[in-house]
């Protein structure tokens, strides 16, 4: 029995993914965060008034980028946009540098057979999301944005369902909403009249 009970309340730099529409205002939204340095693995950062490091093109590349930044004194918040297009950085990593368990190269993630493409690049994911413990470890914010997509839900209780989600493969995708402290979705509010 413990003899004392205390609390675990202890501040700590938010590690949020933000997911909508494409054209909803996602970036927007993260270039107002205190500090932010966008690292753009896509093209969307035109009109608005933020702070980037040169685009990465490779997966490597992008892992460099988030480790400058943590040692960077004039970042606060690091910004990835978005995580779907890093996703096809790091497919492309996979094919690049791993073979099949034959010994043969392969043209898509998808020729490893059996998912095996997909674990591999989980396991690559979980690369970065180390590196992105580090940041909030050193005081950065990480925010990551992601386009949405809409999956068919089976559901185990009742009528199968649509529902909004991160654009990634499911092997990305789930440890990604474990790491965040917030998943959130970007919507319009549409009435009618």
């Amino acid at each position: 029995m413990p003899t004392e009970i205390k609390s675990t309340l202890r501040e700590s730099p938010i590690r949020a993914v933000i997911f909508g529409a494409e054209g909803i205002g996602k970036s927007t939204l993260c270039a107002g965060a205190p500090g932010a340095v966008f690292i753009a693995t896509e093209d969307g950062l035109d009109n608005i008034d933020t702070r980037a490091v040169d685009p990465p093109t490779t997966w490597p590349r992008l892992l460099e980028c988030v480790d400058a930044l943590i040692d960077s004194d004039q970042c606060g918040s690091i910004v990835i946009d978005s995580l779907d297009w890093a996703e096809a950085m790091l497919w492309a990593h996979i094919v690049a540098t791993k073979l099949d368990d034959k010994g043969r190269k392969v043209k898509s993630i998808e020729d490893y057979g059996y998912g095996k493409g997909y674990v591999a690049a989980q396991a690559e994911f979980r690369v970065l999301l180390a590196a992105l413990q580090r940041a909030g470890k050193a005081g950065k914010r990480v925010l990551l944005i992601a386009h949405a997509i809409r999956k068919a839900v089976k559901n185990p209780s009742g009528e199968d369902y649509e529902q909004w989600q991160i654009k990634l493969n499911e092997k990305c995708a789930g440890p990604i909403r474990e790491w965040a402290h917030i998943v959130a979705f970007a919507e319009l509010d549409i009435v009618t009249a």
